[in-house]
């Protein structure tokens, strides 16, 4: 599996950049990677049911076969948006984790263990007026677990310390391991069995069923960028991100590899043992060209798969050298507003709100465009392969 080459609070000492890959040429489309990986992970759990579906409107006299073509694809396509929503609650989470854009208290659940010792050390006094005035507190089996959750929550957001003295952070990490194992291509052969079946799997559907790939790259967003976005990191090293490309088959694309379909290179190897030396490689001018066909098939997979073309939010670094013109760009500047805590609260400021808005006019933008486009694509240094 691929790992993190910068963590939150990570030495210097310890930083290291691995070879980059070499750049590739690609007919792509940029598309939200929460939004393709629970598409995919949707149309894979539904697959046996629509399928069924299908066949049963076809081929067996009965209501469902009386049906207009166009009411069993709403169908479907509700089952779909409705299995999509159940998986987006999961990739979110490991996400905002491996961005550090996530909040301390955010990592606290019903149920859980550590919520029931920490909710329990807050009640015994461990930490002063942790919970306030104490001749207010109902005994314990008075309070529901939802209730703990949410007196632990408003504990820590007031006291965000508590995340760090209790080893909290360690469940960071651990999301932030999940994100890289959801998204990595990597696979390793143990006992003669596959690793990292789950997201070869989203991988194998989207070539058989789209007859398309997806290219994941991963990066640390510019110091600039980083202090200008109105979002939170605890981060040393600034805000992640990790940016999916639908793409052609690599046999139908280019044959030059950059940094792998997550971060691996498709041969192992990286554009160069020596940094000292030029990168050079002759273009095919067959690839300036794309058929029709490959045309539909991106068509088709970002209609199913509710995937559009997407800004990504690292496409604003060229545009937020000061001065800054552009009026909505000044609007959600944070740089001047940010503060030093190690880790601000997660509320969700005006300055948030703007941004989400500059992004949607900008998908709105995208989606007016014809796609997919020519891009020459290549890793950074973030993520590598083990």
């Amino acid at each position: 599996m691929c790992y993190l080459n910068f963590y939150p609070l990570m030495d210097d000492e310890e930083d290291h950049s691995p070879p980059r890959g070499c750049p590739k040429l690609e007919w792509a489309v940029p598309v939200d990677i929460v939004q393709l990986g629970t598409s995919l992970e949707a149309y894979s759990n539904t697959l046996e049911q629509t399928s069924t579906l299908r066949l049963a409107h076809r081929f067996r006299a009965s209501a469902l076969s009386r049906l207009p073509q166009e009411i069993l694809e709403q169908i479907i396509d509700e089952v779909h948006t409705t299995e999509q929503a159940s998986c987006e609650a999961a990739w979110i989470s490991d996400y905002r984790c491996f961005q550090t854009v996530c909040r301390p208290q955010d990592h606290y659940q019903a149920y859980s263990p550590h919520v029931e010792d920490l909710w329990h050390m807050a009640y015994d006094g461990y930490w002063e007026d942790a919970f306030g005035d104490e001749d207010e507190l109902r005994s314990r089996g008075d309070y529901s677990e939802q209730e703990k959750v949410d007196m632990v929550v408003e504990l820590v957001a007031n006291n965000p310390m508590i995340y760090f003295e209790t080893d909290d952070s360690e469940m960071c990490n651990t999301k932030r391991d999940n994100w890289l194992g959801r998204v990595c291509s990597c696979s390793e052969m143990i006992n003669g069995k596959e690793t990292n079946q789950s997201i070869l799997k989203l991988h194998r559907i989207l070539k058989v069923h789209f007859g398309l790939e997806v290219i994941v790259l991963h990066e640390m967003l510019h110091h600039a960028l980083d202090m200008f976005l109105p979002l939170s990191s605890f981060s040393e090293h600034g805000l992640c991100h990790t940016a999916a490309y639908l793409s052609l088959p690599s046999k139908e694309a280019s044959t030059h590899v950059i940094g792998g379909r997550s971060a691996p290179l498709a041969d192992g190897k990286a554009a160069t043992d020596s940094s000292h030396m030029i990168f050079r490689q002759n273009i095919d001018p067959s690839l300036l060209q794309i058929s029709e066909d490959a045309r539909r098939r991106f068509a088709r997979a970002m209609r199913v798969l509710h995937t559009p073309p997407s800004f990504h939010l690292a496409e604003l670094q060229q545009n937020i050298r000061k001065p800054i013109l552009d009026k909505e760009l000044l609007e959600i500047d944070a740089s001047s507003t940010r503060c030093c805590a190690i880790h601000r609260q997660g509320i969700v400021t005006e300055k948030t709100e703007k941004l989400w808005v500059y992004v949607a006019k900008k998908n709105e933008e995208l989606a007016k465009q014809s796609w997919p486009q020519l891009m020459i694509l290549a890793a950074s240094d973030t993520v590598s392969p083990c």
